[in-house]
């Protein structure tokens, strides 16, 4: 049988057992803030990564924010992210009241003016 190819959350004790073993190879295993520095750090040390940036983009963020994803990517090495494109659920269901869904030229140029900064 040939190599299988995927991309994997990394962390995951099953996906962690078929590399040791050499039963798969990654391409990037995905990783993100949820991890922590420690573990995140551990997973892009042994394996290529892509960083999941696990909250949504369409929202005006502020510098901290930003700061803290570009912290990450280097963080993980990583040569590009892969983002929700959503408000964020914790902020819809916590500070905002959905009544009515964002106008689309809203949502997108709030997510294109975030993901350039």
């Amino acid at each position: 049988m040939g190599a299988i190819r995927l991309a994997a959350d990394g962390g995951n004790e099953h996906i962690e057992a078929l590399l040791a073993g050499g039963a798969v190879h990654l391409d990037r295993i995905k990783v993100g803030s949820w991890m922590g520095d420690d573990q995140l750090a551990a997973l892009c040390a042994a394996h290529p990564a892509l960083l999941h940036i696990s909250r949504g983009v369409i929202w005006p963020r502020g510098e901290r924010w930003i700061a803290e994803q570009v912290r990450l990517t280097r963080l993980a090495d990583t040569p590009w992210t892969s983002v929700h494109l959503d408000i964020g659920l914790p902020y819809a269901i916590y500070r905002w009241p959905l009544t009515a869904l964002l106008p689309r030229s809203l949502a997108e140029r709030w997510a294109v003016r975030t993901l350039q900064r």
